[in-house]
This record gives structure tokens, sequence and C-alpha cells, in this order.
């Protein structure tokens, strides 16, 4: 049994469904971290308080600032378009990385990470004469499935575990095959001019990358 009228339940429902879209416009324009990442949301540190910087406006007129201005706590009131401080941010980041101290710490690391997975590679390199073991003996599989083939006509069994065998003797090739020898310090250094094209890039994955300078 109904307990209210309908116009009452009416003027409810009404109201329920203009709250849910004010509150979506809110959450599409900037507050909410679940549904858009900002590049440099939380690295950036306030120079007054010590505060996080993080988005303070949405919408149109995103916005970078510090939290602790609105509660009272900072006097920092001053607010930054969001376009203005990634492309200052991302110029800065673009000279310093074309420095050559910079270009020297960083074939310096990955110098170091090269060799440990040098060794690491060595290490598998002991397996290395089972692998061509196994492939001997795909490649002689390979070549009895063949014969059977060219006897018995076609036959989709056959043929499926050809195509199943042929691709493991694919998979230990690529297993096998040696690194490619690259100039490192050409490598690093058209990498670090990569570096806009990964900020400007899916911000997720920019976050992770900014992370170890954070």
């Amino acid at each position: 049994m109904r307990i209210v009228s309908e116009s009452i339940w009416d003027a409810v429902h009404a109201r329920i469904r203009y709250v849910n879209e004010k509150l979506g416009i809110a959450l599409q324009s900037g507050f909410s971290c679940a549904k858009h990442v900002y590049l440099f949301s939380g690295p950036l540190i306030c120079g007054d308080c010590g505060a996080r910087i993080i988005i303070i406006s949405g919408g149109n007129n995103v916005r970078y600032g510090c939290p602790s201005y609105r509660r009272g706590v900072c006097a920092n009131r001053l607010p930054i378009r969001q376009t203005a401080l990634e492309e200052q941010l991302i110029a800065r980041l673009e000279e310093r990385l074309t420095q050559p101290a910079m270009l020297d710490y960083a074939l310096a690391r990955f110098q170091e990470e090269l060799e440990k997975r040098l060794a690491e590679i060595q290490k598998e390199a002991i397996g290395v004469e089972d692998l061509r073991k196994e492939r001997r003996t795909l490649q002689d599989k390979a070549e009895r499935l063949a014969d059977a083939v060219a006897e018995a006509g076609h036959s989709t069994a056959l043929l499926s575990k050809l195509a199943e065998v042929e691709a493991g003797i694919a998979d230990l090739d690529q297993r096998m095959t040696p690194p490619k020898t690259v100039n490192i310090r050409t490598f690093v250094s058209r990498k670090l001019l990569q570096i806009r094209d990964l900020l400007q890039g899916d911000a997720s994955r920019a976050k992770a990358a900014l992370e170890p300078l954070t």
C-alpha cells in the first residue's frame, strides 16, 4: 500500500534525478580522481605550507592549486591552469634532460641495468643447448608430420598438429636469438628526447614514469 501520494513520489524522484545530474557534472569537472588522472597532481609541493598540489577546479577551467588554502591554513591562493603548468614543467624537463650531465647520468644508470640484464642472459645461456636439442626434436617431428600429410593427403588433424609443432619451433628460435647490438648513447639520447611524447600520452603511465623523480 502507498504511504505517500503520487505527486509527492514524482516530486521526490524528480529531485533525486536533479541532484544526480548536478553531482555527475561535479565529478566530471575534475574532482573525481577515479575518473581522470592528472599528470602532476600529487608530486608537486606547495612552497608555503608543504601540502601536495592537486586539481582544485575542473570543467573548462582545470587548475592546479594548494588544497590547504581553502581550509584556511595556507596563504598560497594562486592557482595555475593545467595546460600552462604542464607545458612549463614538460619544457623544463626536456631542457634538463638534454644537458650533458643528465645524459651522462642516464647512460650510467642504463649501463647498470644493462649489465644486470646481460648477467641474467648469461645464466639463461646455460640452457641454450637444451633448447637446441628440443628444437631438433621438434624439427624431426615436423618433418615426419609433413611426410604423413603428403602420404595421407589433406588431414585436418595432421595439419593442426604440424602447425602446433611449427609454432613451437618459432618460439624456440625467438628465445635463442641473441639481442641486437645498439649504440647505447644514441639509444638513450633518443629515448630522453621522447619525454614529451611519454608525458603527453597515457597519464597513468606517465605518472608511473615520474614516480622515481618524486
